[in-house]
């Protein structure tokens, strides 16, 4: 597994992990962010990887991807590309929509994502609608998976669900991981959920730090 540092709290797999960042990261969570996309672009960054190494030596006989951060998934598919290895991505979330970019490169970061797209031998899309989408975006068919679940976890009655809605206010559900930034972010917004008079309700394995908070059940 290359990627990112996995959080504290994240469930691993029982494989290797190292560290694989596309060089110059710093950039993607800072306000020059758009400029990390024409590095991307130009293939600028690309020459720069050194942990492309770790992956030759590794010699994977697949690389797999989730398209959500221009910088990873270029560098997969480069490597996919260059080494004759096949490639299956993942797409959980409209690809442009989570990509800061100057207006007028928009052009330029579909056509590349579209190469990426049509390049992979499996596309697995989290739901019908994104498969279409991506379909009349980037001209390929693709498959739909969707999102894995606990064997532990049952649909609610909706008769019980009706308890949970509080006619005199607006109540958000999250469900899902709180690594990788979710909870933080989830944090950050109770102030604004506070205000709104929004009441937020978070399913996970785990119980986050905000848990305590006026406006928050979990």
């Amino acid at each position: 597994m290359a990627g990112p540092p996995v959080p504290g709290g994240a469930e691993r797999l029982n494989c290797d992990y190292f560290l694989f960042r596309p060089r110059l990261w710093r950039l993607e969570v800072s306000r020059f962010a758009k400029l990390s996309r024409l590095f991307t672009l130009s293939g600028f960054r690309t020459v720069l990887t050194r942990s492309i190494k770790q992956l030759t030596q590794f010699q994977p006989d697949l690389v797999l991807t989730v398209m959500q951060n221009l910088s990873y998934s270029d560098a997969a598919y480069q490597f996919s590309r260059n080494h004759n290895v096949p490639m299956v991505v993942i797409v959980h979330d409209d690809p442009e929509d989570f990509e800061r970019i100057y207006a007028w490169t928009t052009s330029m970061i579909v056509m590349r994502n579209a190469r990426i797209y049509r390049h992979s031998v499996k596309r697995l899309c989290v739901s019908p609608e994104m498969r279409d989408l991506l379909k009349e975006r980037y001209g390929v068919e693709a498959e739909v998976m969707y999102p894995n679940r606990s064997e532990s976890l049952f649909p609610r009655a909706i008769r019980e669900s009706l308890v949970l809605k509080d006619p005199n206010c607006l109540t958000l559900g999250y469900a899902g991981g709180l690594n990788y930034g979710y909870a933080a972010r989830l944090e950050e917004l109770i102030p604004v959920f506070r205000e709104a008079g929004v009441r937020l309700r978070i399913y996970s394995t785990q119980a986050p730090k905000c848990s305590d908070s006026d406006v928050v059940s979990y």
